[in-house]
């Protein structure tokens, strides 16, 4: 891929063809609220290095974790356009485990999500210039950073860590292993050996 990668409308067949699989979301508890006006714009700066500008409206989404921490700016978080952030993130539909983390979370506003919706993701194998919806300006992205395509054709990207942390990347690996015995047994059979 060259060029900036900015939001468009995707085929499947265009992200895979550059390189992109899909992975399912993991259900994991996320605390949300909206951004009121009188904090934004609001710089979040993500655990992967990125400064993020939310908009009044946005959804901010922490992970709570289990301790309480002083400040809302503390815990991991990222910011949602509120469409995007309704067509993929439900209600959170378990018993909810309330730790101190979540409980201040809950004060400051939040109520319990997860995000139900997969993504094309693919690592990176150079550097690229992305314009997410966040960023005013294009970002330099690294090559040991996660590019994903959300649903709306909207690039961003996050750490390796991160997107290991968020999505099922076990499907994946064992999509991968099944092609490639397939490929072996059929080598095989064509009498070109193991």
């Amino acid at each position: 891929m060259s060029g900036i990668i900015h939001k468009q409308n995707w085929s499947d067949s265009e992200l895979k063809k550059n390189g992109f699989h899909h992975y399912e979301r993991k259900k994991t508890l996320v605390m949300a609220r909206i951004l009121p006006a009188n904090e934004a714009p609001l710089k979040i700066h993500t655990r992967w290095g990125e400064t993020l500008i939310a908009k009044a409206g946005y959804i901010i989404c922490y992970t709570p974790g289990d301790k309480s921490l002083s400040s809302l700016e503390q815990y991991d978080q990222w910011p949602v356009e509120p469409s995007i952030f309704a067509k993929t993130y439900k209600r959170w539909n378990q018993q909810l485990q309330v730790t101190p983390a979540i409980r201040h979370l809950l004060i400051k506003g939040c109520r319990p999500y997860y995000k139900v919706a997969g993504v094309w993701a693919k690592p990176l194998t150079e550097d690229v210039y992305v314009q997410s919806l966040e960023d005013e300006e294009p970002e330099l992205v690294k090559k040991d950073h996660v590019l994903a395509i959300g649903i709306e054709g909207e690039p961003y990207h996050m750490g390796a860590e991160t997107f290991a942390d968020r999505y099922d990347t076990k499907l994946q690996e064992d999509k991968s292993k099944k092609k490639n015995i397939l490929n072996r047994l059929i080598g095989f059979l064509k009498g070109d050996g193991i």
